[in-house]
């Protein structure tokens, strides 16, 4: 599975966007995963220009895709879940009698129904499987990220390619104009089918999060959503979200192109010094150069701390329909607190990769944090601190209310203790001195910036042997 940088900036988008405009060569478009992207620029004050495509399915079309064979690499990738043999035991009784994909996929989205018991709530019940997506199914209640993953879930089980997506849904409408907030920050399921790539399936119920009914997805509390009758309806927002699709799983890497070394020889001035002062100067650049990303690194987590971290506003989205163009503006609801949480979780994941310790930014935060817990050995408070972290974040990116804690400063501290803790002590002078996670940032800074310069020169070698060409001016003196 590819792994997504999580310091890139996204652009709110429609999906299958064809053309931008307005946009400089920061920003990249990630095909798979469908994003516009940047690891430098910053979103907020951004005007561009957006063509896109909206694609609509029928139920018939998508009921001729058969499944992909078992050695087709979506397949393989895309369907791997832990067997649950109470999860399996709801699934049989779900499908029964569904005779394809697309009918097995619709008769899981109708089972998220009101009918079945399911309710959208910000708060979720303490379960005791032991076992998330269990818990969830038993209690059946909770917010998008939870209904997406759950949909995902039974559908890969079902042996059906699946992933969990994250972006905007449609936002809210006044007069002609459609308004898109952190209000509308949402994740969904999508399905993919031969011959017609990831489908979008919203099994959430509806709430604040604005939805629509699509053809092949209807909300079922207005018609029998499910095929054949089997499974009866609920209230879900049905449609594809319209905005930004960052798919877990997919990829959303840039090339990471590693920049020469700068290097080059001390240019004297009026005098001739001596070779020792040379030697010093020499060594006092190189243990600058050496410190950079030490001091780097030291300056963002201050920069981050929850306990001094106030930072930007949140960004919301107001888009005219019928006019191309979007307008990033601030809004300051809630901003300080998502803000705290965002800090905080991102020097939790810089932390990670400092050592040595491998991130996965398709999982949730709260299966990222049970999984440091695992693989860091976590126990007591610094267990306790990842979870606060992870719930931090969850509530931040999807929850109308940020989690406002002001113990996240004390939680970041005891997992990153007991990180430390955990590894050799050449992993912890290498993540002091030279951290992965600033090194990385450099080297693909400085690709991006040898690979605009390599364009430029294309572009005039391109112009200069256009004026200059032999065949040009051999036929204007024959002319």
């Amino acid at each position: 599975m590819q792994i997504l940088n999580l310091n890139m900036r996204l652009l709110p988008i429609y999906l299958q966007p064809t053309k931008t405009e307005k946009l400089d060569s920061s920003w990249l478009y990630d095909r798979t995963s469908q994003v516009i992207y940047s690891r430098r620029t910053e979103a907020r004050g951004k005007t561009y220009g957006l063509d896109y495509l909206h694609l609509d399915y029928s139920p018939d079309a998508l009921r001729t895709a058969r499944g992909l064979d078992a050695s087709d690499p979506i397949q393989r990738a895309y369907t791997q879940v832990t067997p649950i043999p109470e999860v399996d035991s709801i699934l049989s009784r779900i499908i029964a009698n569904q005779p394809t994909p697309y009918d097995k996929v619709r008769a899981i989205h109708a089972y998220f129904s009101a009918d079945n018991g399911f309710k959208y709530s910000l708060k979720t019940e303490p379960g005791t499987s032991g076992n998330a997506i269990v818990d969830f199914l038993r209690n059946k209640q909770g917010f998008c990220e939870q209904y997406s993953a759950a949909m995902a879930w039974l559908v890969r089980a079902a042996g059906i390619p699946s992933r969990v997506a994250f972006g905007y849904s449609r936002g809210t409408r006044s007069g002609d104009t459609w308004t898109l907030s952190n209000r509308n920050l949402h994740a969904w399921t999508e399905v993919y089918f031969d011959k017609f790539g990831w489908v979008p399936f919203d099994a959430t119920p509806a709430s604040f999060v604005s939805g629509v009914d699509s053809a092949w997805a209807p909300d079922p509390n207005k018609v029998d959503s499910a095929p054949g009758g089997s499974v009866s309806g609920g209230n879900v927002p049905g449609g594809p979200p319209t905005g930004p699709g960052a798919s877990p799983g997919a990829n959303g890497n840039l090339p990471n192109e590693r920049a020469d070394n700068p290097s080059g020889a001390l240019n004297g001035g009026t005098g001739s010094p001596t070779w020792p002062l040379w030697t010093l100067v020499a060594i006092l650049v190189l243990l600058a150069l050496l410190a950079a990303p030490g001091i780097w690194r030291y300056r963002l987590r201050r920069r981050r701390w929850p306990s001094v971290s106030a930072g930007p506003k949140p960004v919301p989205v107001t888009v005219a329909p019928g006019s191309p163009e979007m307008v990033v503006t601030d809004d300051g609801t809630h901003g300080r607190a998502r803000q705290r949480a965002h800090a905080a979780w991102d020097e939790l994941v810089d932390t990670l990769t400092d050592h040595r310790m491998s991130v996965d930014v398709s999982a949730t935060p709260r299966m990222t944090a049970e999984r440091v817990i695992t693989v860091a050995s976590l126990t007591g408070g610094s267990a306790t601190g990842a979870r606060t972290l992870g719930h931090a974040e969850e509530r931040a990116r999807y929850a109308r209310t940020p989690l406002d804690d002001d113990d996240l400063a004390g939680a970041l501290r005891d997992v990153r203790t007991a990180i430390a803790g955990r590894v050799s002590w050449q992993t912890r002078v290498r993540a002091l001195l030279m951290p992965p996670s600033v090194v990385e940032r450099w080297r693909a800074a400085a690709g991006q910036v040898i690979g605009r310069w390599t364009d430029t020169v294309i572009r005039w070698r391109a112009r200069v042997a256009a004026v200059a060409s032999p065949t040009r001016f051999l036929r204007r003196r024959t002319s």
